[in-house]
């Protein structure tokens, strides 16, 4: 009774706002644009194990619950929304991380010292993480919840 289903909306960041919580239950992503969005508000997210994403945006325990795959998700959330602290402290530390790393000065620090070294791979890594943010207009959205 208390999970809404609600489609595409216009204003999601109101939903965000609303949620005491954040799930990302894909197996499989490129750059999870919504994930960013819900860490930069200060959700706590409970996200399965994703190859790239896991330890380059998520950390177990630090400022996410990764659920790995022999994991039950549905105990990790109970596990969460009876332990609030532990929810606060992952939020916040979400927040903060996302702050840090993901915004538009670390970004093309970052962008031009991938370009400088020629390190194309990471280049191509932070090229694409800008597109997706300016593609979807995120990067107001992201910073609006600071």
């Amino acid at each position: 009774n208390n999970i809404i289903f609600t489609g595409a909306v216009s204003n999601a960041s109101d939903y965000i706002k609303a949620s005491d919580l954040f799930i990302l239950n894909s197996s499989n992503e490129g750059i999870p644009n919504v994930l960013l969005e819900a860490m930069a508000s200060g959700l706590p997210c409970v996200v399965r194990e994703i190859k790239g994403v896991d330890n380059y945006i998520t950390f177990h325990n630090k400022n996410s619950l990764v659920v790995y795959e022999d994991t039950n998700i549905y105990s990790q959330l109970v596990s969460l929304l009876d332990d609030l602290d532990k929810a606060n402290t992952l939020g916040k530390n979400a927040s903060l991380f996302i702050g840090k790393n993901f915004s538009l000065q670390s970004i093309s620090s970052k962008l031009l010292k991938a370009l400088s070294n020629k390190n194309w791979i990471i280049l191509s890594k932070y090229l694409d993480i800008l597109f997706c943010i300016q593609a979807k207009n995120s990067l107001d959205k992201i910073f609006h919840y600071f």
